[in-house]
């Protein structure tokens, strides 16, 4: 209401410019506004439909104020072609029509973005630029139902391509491939996908469907070649992105190099391109290339892995020490009883490859590796608890397990607390400073095993048992 109310105060304005000189440029001045001022694609239909129902009564207002300045053209002494405003009202209509039904079709409500589209058909003309995106909103929408993909595809197929620019040609193939994977014709989708990328090498969005298209079929079929082919177009992605955008592409990435096979065939793939890649997109995913180290691309990883290294190190050396540590426990967990090692190996090379990442750093870097040594040393010292702490830890466990002994009248019978407490108890006091509190801990919890009841009652024991 906000926003209609504020728009409402321009429009006098706006009607008293039509009559100037330079009404063209005020005009081109305000729609421009008003395109900025859109709700956003998360807003409840209903707000759009309001702002759409109040901006198309203003441009038809307007037009109908304009119509009959179309006599006066010739007059020499009226304003300029009253045509030009004309078609700039007609094409913000169109561009209205067309975000108020991608908004309906992202909110799945797929009816209304089809009505919107529709009355494009009302409108005496259209640019090219608005057909194009029309065209493009309900094939989506078709798209979106399984039992219309025939008739999107129909629809798309009667297109002439002729009149669109080179960036609506490759996202028009691309749509078309997607169609025809979902209807199962993988030869024809691929020729189109092919097409697209042949228009414009530099489209990421085209690259990217083309990579889902091969990975879909690699995971069904098996075929490394297929998975090759995933990974070439991810990675073609990744690079033309070369932001935010490039995330799912490198997740997608890391996923099939551990896929893997024993060839090393997708690992293989990637060097061609491992000096090209946005490494600082790369520091997202640190704890997943650390998991990968067991993985026949390893070297690979070890080499992005250095290159973070040596870029951003402070995001590195942390996880890095952490599954340096992790590695060598497993390795040792490895080893079977006779001596054999079987997923030990792995282990080990895993270890020694981020054993050199690390002394990359400390070459390179010999500083903060120096710092970061200090602060882990003071950061694994600290969570120690004190002898006091640890003392009243364990007190509080003894206390907790005679309370569910109590409490279970099974286990009445039964009343010694487990045997494994009292080696800690032992330990426990030789932390106790000499004095009258070690010779009471003594008597109470080593001379004589504590019972559960004499544990939480110890005047009710006193006087005689429960």
């Amino acid at each position: 209401m906000c926003q209609q109310l504020t728009e409402a105060s321009s429009c006098p304005s706006l009607f008293n410019q039509l009559t100037l000189p330079d009404h063209a440029t005020q005009l081109n001045k305000v729609m421009t506004l008003w395109r900025g001022r859109m709700p956003r694609s998360y807003d409840p239909i209903s707000v759009w439909a309001d702002l759409s129902a109040w901006r198309q009564f203003i441009y038809g207002t307007i037009t109908r104020f304009i119509q009959p300045m179309l006599n006066n053209e010739t007059n020499p002494d009226s304003p300029p072609p009253a045509a030009e405003i004309l078609e700039k009202m007609h094409s913000e209509q169109a561009w209205l029509l067309n975000e108020f039904a991608q908004t309906a079709r992202i909110q799945h409500q797929y009816r209304v973005c089809i009505d919107k589209l529709n009355k494009h058909y009302e409108l005496p003309n259209i640019q090219s630029s608005d057909g194009f995106v029309k065209l493009m909103e309900n094939a989506r929408c078709h798209y979106a139902h399984p039992s219309e993909l025939e008739k999107g595809l129909a629809m798309l197929n009667k297109t002439n391509i002729g009149l669109f620019s080179v960036p609506q040609k490759v996202e028009f193939f691309s749509l078309k491939g997607q169609f025809l994977t979902k209807l199962g014709q993988f030869d024809e989708a691929n020729r189109a996908f092919s097409t697209a990328t042949q228009n414009g090498m530099g489209h990421a969005d085209v690259w990217a469907a083309w990579g889902q298209y091969n990975e879909d079929l690699f995971l069904t079929r098996q075929e490394m070649e297929l998975g090759v082919y995933a990974l070439n177009c991810y990675i073609q992605a990744s690079n033309i992105y070369r932001s935010a955008k490039s995330r799912p592409y490198i997740a997608k990435i890391i996923y099939l190099l551990n896929l893997d096979d024993a060839k090393g065939s997708l690992a293989e793939s990637l060097e061609p391109h491992k000096s090209n890649l946005p490494v600082w997109y790369w520091i997202f995913f640190i704890p997943q290339l650390l998991n990968s180290m067991t993985q026949r691309s390893a070297p690979l990883l070890k080499f992005i892995l250095l290159q973070i290294a040596k870029f951003h190190p402070q995001a590195l050396f942390f996880n890095m020490s952490t599954a340096r540590e992790e590695y060598s426990i497993l390795r040792t967990l490895a080893k079977q009883p006779d001596g054999e090692e079987s997923d030990s190996d792995v282990y080990k090379q895993a270890w020694d490859c981020l054993s050199d990442i690390a002394d990359s750093i400390k070459i390179h870097m010999p500083l903060f590796s120096m710092s970061a040594v200090i602060f882990l040393d003071a950061l694994s010292n600290c969570p120690k608890p004190t002898p006091t702490e640890e003392l009243y830890q364990l007190t509080s466990m003894l206390a907790n397990e005679s309370i569910m002994l109590l409490c279970n009248r099974a286990s009445r019978s039964e009343n010694l607390l487990a045997a494994y407490n009292f080696p800690r108890l032992s330990s426990c006091l030789k932390l106790l400073p000499p004095g009258q509190a070690r010779e009471a801990f003594e008597v109470d919890f080593i001379h004589s095993p504590p019972q559960p009841a004499r544990f939480c009652f110890p005047h009710a024991a006193m006087a005689g048992p429960l």
